[in-house]
């Protein structure tokens, strides 16, 4: 028999404080082992890779790393822990499981509790996040188009019926509102995991405003756990730091140069990581806030006013204040990153060009290249690698314009890959060789 009596599931959603949560919960690993709850996995990339196995989803991840197995692997550590009586499971993808998932998951875990962490923030702070969350994945629509999209979403009503519920990634998942919604909507989010956790059983944390003392939303996570919020260091490095106006509307249009002509892996590295990351996010100070005008908060109220009567009236378990949903004060006069100018881009994009081309040299060892230059061997075009040339849309999960779901992709990449190696080998050959005829 287990030791552990209960799993805390938080599901989410994206752009909800979950990257703080996280990094606290690993952060704290071992002093939450010594206080008697378990934290599955040893590192966050095995915790993650748990979560798509159990999920059965393609995604990415799914098609990059070998997940089949990884599940068992976290319930076997769940099952044969004697020194914890609780275990914290945290991933984001959970948010939109389907009932089959959410039935696996449950299934295999007992005879442990599941309890289900939902945490849920102002979507008017959601909003301007979640866009930039789909730039930095290398998608390309503009703001006006996107917002455009959700709001048009936000006037269809939610699926309540389970049938519905389970074809909802498939049928709705066409435009980026619908997407959002399955992510954002708790009436999407939680039915699923209500067919099989009762509802005194869900917990929601709410995310506290701006104006809340630091350290208000780890309290109340905690504060579903169980937990004394003061025996952990809260003192995480600080990510997805936002971007300006300005350096949205750079990352967009790189994303249409680019996106769709590089595999995932290799678009993760150099644009999300590189360019958004270690460039536009460190540039100081950002051009100016991205944020929802005042014209479009009537209908997010409007939204957000649902998912309150929703959440407090469903028997769930509710930490914080369900008015800290709509909380957020009137903005006044904003700018949209479509009225950007191109005077005010070229300065971020010549930065971002000078700081590419110095990462470049730094992966060289400052040594020059001596493959082959570009047009003696240019990169393969995009439908020989499965890609369309094209950033993805808002219902492509990514995998064939990423060159990993189509056939043949990967027999391309190699072959690519072989290509330039073989073209570089001969040239260092010729150097050798005139290195031998100058001793001689």
């Amino acid at each position: 028999m287990t030791s552990v009596a209960k799993v805390y599931v938080h599901v989410g959603p994206f752009k909800s404080g979950t990257t703080f949560i996280q990094s606290v919960l690993y952060n704290n690993r071992d002093r939450l082992a010594a206080n008697g709850v378990l934290l599955p996995r040893e590192t966050w990339p095995e915790h993650i890779w748990s979560v798509v196995d159990v999920l059965r989803r393609q995604t990415k991840l799914r098609a990059a790393v070998a997940t089949e197995g990884e599940w068992q692997i976290l319930v076997d550590e769940v099952q044969q822990e004697a020194a914890a009586s609780t275990a914290v499971i945290s991933m984001e993808f959970l948010c939109t499981a389907s009932p089959a998932a959410v039935g696996r998951l449950v299934s295999t875990l007992a005879p442990a509790e599941v309890h289900v962490v939902y945490t849920a923030r102002d979507l008017v702070k959601v909003l301007p996040s979640a866009w930039q969350t789909v730039l930095r994945t290398g998608h390309a629509p503009t703001w006006d188009d996107w917002l455009g999209s959700v709001r048009e979403a936000a006037q269809e009503p939610p699926a309540a019926t389970p049938g519905v519920l389970k074809s909802l990634g498939r049928n709705r998942g066409k435009t980026w509102g619908s997407k959002l919604w399955r992510q954002q909507d708790p009436r999407q989010v939680l039915p699923p995991w209500l067919q099989h956790v009762p509802a005194e059983r869900v917990h929601v944390v709410t995310v506290p405003s701006s104006s809340a003392v630091p350290g208000q939303l780890w309290e109340r996570f905690c504060a579903a756990l169980g937990m004394e919020p003061g025996a952990y260091d809260t003192q995480v490095p600080r990510s997805n730091v936002s971007l300006g106006g300005v350096e949205c509307e750079a990352l967009r249009v790189l994303n249409q140069g680019v996106a769709g002509r590089l595999p995932a892996d290799v678009y993760g590295d150099l644009v999300k990581r590189f360019v958004a990351r270690e460039v536009l996010e460190r540039r100081t100070p950002q051009s100016y806030p991205l944020v929802l005008a005042d014209a479009d908060r009537s209908w997010v109220h409007a939204r957000a006013a649902e998912s309150v009567a929703f959440l407090g009236g469903s028997g769930f378990q509710v930490h914080g204040d369900l008015g800290d949903l709509h909380a957020t004060p009137p903005a006044g006069e904003v700018r949209r990153p479509g009225e950007v100018s191109d005077a005010e881009l070229l300065p971020v994009v010549q930065d971002a060009l000078a700081e590419v081309v110095l990462e470049m040299a730094r992966r060289h060892g400052l040594r020059p290249f001596k493959g082959p230059r570009s047009h003696e061997a240019p990169l393969p075009p995009p439908e020989a690698l499965g890609l369309t040339g094209a950033p993805p849309g808002p219902g492509e999960g990514g995998e064939h314009r990423s060159g990993r779901g189509s056939p043949g992709a990967k027999a391309a990449r190699q072959a690519a890959r072989k290509a330039v190696r073989t073209q570089v080998r001969p040239k260092k050959r010729k150097q050798r060789n005139r290195s031998t005829q100058a001793g001689a």
